[in-house]
């Protein structure tokens, strides 16, 4: 009985690592593959490894599992993994000053031309040209690491050199992988990536015409397809111009974004945010302007106060529209610490100082209150700096505490269209003693 092969496997099979989805190196890369795959990390997940064939890397690592049916291609890269028989990683850790150089004259016309064209000027132009060495991995116990090892004659025997230095360094060349397999190691990131893997697939199909076979760039020029090949040639490169707009929109919106959230944040620095970071007249203005913002009519008293150049105290008088003749008498003391006791007596004072002028007492006294300055606003403690009798005493006289953490989400809910301006006051006007903004 015949068996059914259904979604059979385009070869070569071709993993990437370490380019951009947009970059036109890869998409003529791609040319080249029956299928391939961008791996965003170093995992295989949701991939059947055997089922791959070719790994192009660059500027990064090789994937530490890789199977060995996989061969490589690494660009740039700063470790390319180990040769059998060898415990440490490969890298062009090598620097030869001297500028002679052989390329092996037993190699394919094609790749031959390859390294006179692009791969001997760029050694040349180099003040050192690197070569492949063993590198152990560092360990940190030992506080320094271990310098590059040259292959030895043993060693390099079992490479294919492609580009030698006068020492018979290898400058660009492939060697086996401990794991199976080849890799082929080029010591820059080619503007022609895809001439390398067209020269190794053709170096590879010797041993496997299945796994690596022959698509050359050509089969995929206008002149040489079929109308259905150029047609869905069309409505690719239109959905990737498409993808590109979108992505160049995307890009502008954030932009125009991160700079309304960099205003936003400055605005709220020198607006509401005071409350929580600034003492002095800052503190001051921030208050009367939150007040403000809640539609109570601020009256200043004794304005311009200052103790100490830090703690900064104004009296002020506020009325509710809805309660235009009972006054309230509102104090305003920031602190890099806590909050003094002090300061609920300074309050009576002003209370005292209100009947001396006005013949009542005060219907309502406020003290606000930012404290601790040097401590992100969630880490503050509360009213350490006075006692549950001495806030019902304060309680009684028609007092409360209202800290400027409090007096912000109280803000922010009448900002957000949580809570009315007129709720807002009826909350302040219904508690006394220690004052905490509801919860919307």
């Amino acid at each position: 009985m015949s068996v059914t092969t259904i979604n059979a496997l385009r070869h070569p099979q071709v993993l990437f690592r370490g380019f951009d989805a947009d970059d036109p190196r890869l998409q003529r890369m791609r040319e080249l593959a029956g299928a391939s795959h961008v791996m965003p990390g170093d995992s295989l997940d949701g991939l059947r490894a055997a089922d791959w064939d070719v790994l192009v890397v660059e500027g990064v690592e090789l994937p530490p599992a890789i199977p060995e049916s996989v061969r490589v291609i690494a660009f740039d890269s700063p470790g390319m993994g180990r040769m059998p028989g060898h415990q440490a990683t490969m890298q062009f850790s090598g620097r030869q000053p001297s500028p002679t150089m052989h390329v092996n004259p037993d190699l394919p016309p094609v790749l031959h031309d390859l390294l006179a064209r692009e791969a001997v000027p760029w050694l040349a132009s180099q003040p050192a040209r690197p070569y492949l060495q063993e590198v152990a991995r560092p360990r940190p116990s030992y506080g320094f690491s271990f310098p590059g090892r040259d292959l030895g004659e043993g060693a390099t025997s079992t490479c294919l050199p492609l580009v030698t230095d006068t020492d018979g360094h290898l400058l660009v060349g492939a060697f086996p992988r401990a794991r199976g397999g080849w890799c082929w190691a080029v010591p820059y990131r080619s503007e022609r990536p895809e001439r390398w893997l067209a020269a190794a697939l053709e170096s590879w199909r010797a041993d496997d015409e299945t796994r690596f076979t022959r698509r050359d760039p050509w089969l995929a020029r206008e002149r040489w397809s079929t109308p259905k090949e150029r047609a869905a040639r069309a409505e690719l490169a239109a959905l990737r111009t498409r993808r590109d707009k979108m992505m160049e929109y995307l890009e502008e919106q954030e932009q125009a974004l991160e700079a309304a959230v960099q205003a936003a944040a400055e605005e709220a620095e020198q607006g509401a945010r005071r409350l929580l970071t600034r003492a002095g007249g800052d503190l001051v203005e921030a208050t009367v302007a939150g007040f403000t913002d809640l539609g109570f009519a601020v009256a200043g008293v004794d304005e311009g106060r200052v103790v100490d150049g830090v703690r900064v105290v104004e009296d002020f008088s506020l009325t509710a529209p809805e309660e235009p003749q009972q006054h309230v008498l509102l104090d305003v003391v920031g602190y890099a610490g806590p909050a003094e006791l002090t300061d609920l007596v300074m309050v009576a004072e002003h209370a005292a100082r209100h009947l001396r002028r006005e013949g009542t007492m005060p219907h309502r006294q406020w003290l606000v209150v930012n404290q601790f300055l040097d401590i992100e606003p969630d880490e503050r403690p509360g009213l350490v700096w006075a006692g549950p009798e001495d806030i019902a005493s304060f309680a009684h006289r028609g007092g409360l505490v209202i800290d400027t953490r409090e007096l912000f989400r109280l803000l922010d809910a009448v900002a957000s269209a949580r809570l009315s301006a007129q709720d807002a006051r009826a909350v302040l006007a219904d508690q006394q003693g220690v004052f905490s903004a509801p919860d919307n």
